[in-house]
């Protein structure tokens, strides 16, 4: 993972991303004010539904874009970590994963396998019906 001081924290990403969003809304709305303000009233409401369906389209696109690229896509690698892990595979290379919150977890993840993977080598690991690790061959699975 790459150096945290590096890294913009989640908090950071996801509020710089939403308030830009919603400054950029308030702008169409102010726009979209502007120009309705200039036409009659049946040709205004057309015009206005227009306006209002592309711009839902515009900003839920990007807040998909943002939820994936923030969250979902750097939990995604690391459920791959935990899945090697589980599989008594090496870690890997660490990779960087966005936002200093998710390198600072993938960090402890990998810590936590490599450790797992030193104390039991030969074992591969998995999690029990109560949720906790346990070693596949100490349990005879």
């Amino acid at each position: 993972m790459s150096a945290p001081s590096q890294q913009r924290s989640i908090h950071t990403e996801l509020l710089f991303n939403l308030v830009f969003l919603a400054s950029a809304a308030m702008m169409v709305v102010g726009v979209t004010t502007l120009m309705l303000s200039r036409l009659d009233p049946d040709r205004a409401f057309a015009a206005m539904l227009v306006l209002w369906a592309g711009g839902t389209a515009v900003f839920s696109g990007f807040g998909a874009y943002l939820v994936r690229h923030a969250v979902l896509d750097p939990l995604g690698r690391l459920r791959s970590l935990a899945d090697r892990a589980a599989a008594g595979q090496p870690a890997g290379s660490a990779e960087p994963l966005g936002t200093r919150e998710f390198d600072e977890l993938g960090d402890r993840m990998q810590e936590m396998a490599e450790q797992l993977l030193q104390a039991h080598p030969s074992e591969g690991w998995k999690f029990d019906q109560d949720d906790s690790w346990v070693a596949q061959a100490g349990r005879g699975a």
